[in-house]
Order: structure tokens, then sequence, then C-alpha cells
């Protein structure tokens, strides 16, 4: 080979690998352009799923402690008070009574537990209304934890016009009353109460009264 021929190859030979690399260049900046946006591609997208469950994952977490904390509330249920006047009524019956606490039935008092001021059971308080046909009246009844009476006041009630007899709401008629039970309740000679003359109907009403909310009361109690 002429030296002529051997400079035309050499330039020849420079000129491939040159251009071959140049190819492979860009080749390569190709291929690293996009591979490396698919990689942060994918690179986000696991980002943006964890991020996403954590989320999932804490709403969870709040809206079951809030729950739990709804049901952990208790249910109150407001309880009548007695009225004062009626409390003073109760303890002159019941001196050793401090505390008094209703029994409901249908949202209405039925009678009263009467508690000492060390909190034990002293007996039970009620009131009642009794109307006779032309009397009508206001009895108010103490009776132990055995379920017998311990005091009774028999009083006017306010609307009532006439009073047959005013002897009935005196200790003479309220007297009678005392130790006795449901079962001893009735007018005599069945019973250990005697009625007021001329007012045999409106004794005979109040006696009824008593022992059919003495009677309540055992049922309640006992059951």
């Amino acid at each position: 080979m002429t030296r002529e021929e051997n400079v035309k190859t050499t330039r020849r030979n420079f000129i491939v690998g040159t251009i071959g690399g140049m190819v492979g260049l860009i080749l390569g900046v190709a291929i690293g352009s996009q591979a490396s946006p698919r990689k942060i591609l994918e690179t986000t997208t696991e980002t943006r799923t964890v991020t996403s469950v954590s989320t999932i994952t804490v709403t969870e977490t709040v809206t079951q402690s809030a729950t739990a904390t709804e049901t952990s509330i208790p249910t109150q249920t407001a309880t009548p008070s007695i009225p004062e006047e009626l409390k003073q009524k109760f303890q002159s019956l019941l001196p050793n009574a401090s505390k008094f606490y209703p029994v409901m039935k249908n949202d209405e008092v039925l009678y009263y537990r009467a508690y000492s001021s060390d909190d034990k059971l002293v007996g039970y308080a009620f009131e009642t209304k009794v109307y006779a046909p032309t009397d009508r009246f206001l009895v108010y009844v103490a009776v132990d934890p055995s379920f017998k009476i311990i005091a009774i006041d028999v009083e006017q009630a306010p609307d009532s016009i006439t009073m047959m007899n005013p002897r009935i709401l005196t200790s003479d008629f309220e007297n009678q009353f005392i130790g006795l039970s449901a079962n001893d309740l009735a007018l005599s000679p069945e019973g250990k109460i005697d009625a007021v003359t001329g007012a045999t109907i409106s004794s005979g009403a109040i006696v009824d009264a008593v022992k059919n909310a003495i009677i309540e009361i055992m049922q309640r109690e006992k059951a």
C-alpha cells in the first residue's frame, strides 16, 4: 500500500469512528432521557399512593374515636324534685326523714321513698285526692318500711265547697289509721275504721283511697 492510500485509510477510519461515537452518544442521551422520566413517574406514583393510604387511615381513626366518645356519654334522665311545701308536710308526718325520692309511673309521681340523713330508708309518703259526692279532700300519708301507717293528715281540698261533717278532718278520725296495714283498712265492722257520723260515704272513700295506695306501694317495692 502506498503512502497516499495509507493516509486515506487512516482518515476514513477516523471519520467512521467519530461518526460511530456521535451516534452512540446521541442514542445514549435519548435512552437516558426516556428512562429518567419513567423512573420519576414511578416514584411519584408510589409516593402518591402511600400518601393516599395514610390519609384514609387517619380519617378512619378519627371517625372511630369520635364514635367511641359519643357512645361513652351517659344518658341522664331528669328526676323531678319534691316541692318544698310537700316536703315540709311529709316531714311533719315522718320527722326522721330528710330526703324524699319520687317513684314514677307514666310521668306521674306515685309516692316518695323517704330516707334519713344517713341514707337509711325510713318509710314511704304519698298524697292522694279523694272526691266524695259532696266533699273533696287532700290526704297525706306516711307508712313505715313494713307498710304500716305512721301518720295521716286529712285536709279539705281548695276546690271543695261543702263539708258534711268537719269532724272528718280532726285527729278523732285520723288516729284510727295509725298502726294499721292495708288488710285492716275498711269501715267497721269489716275493718277497724269507724265512719264519721253524717259523712259515711266520705269516710269510706278516704279509707279506700289510702288502702289502694298502700297496696300499690307494696307491690312495687316487693317486685
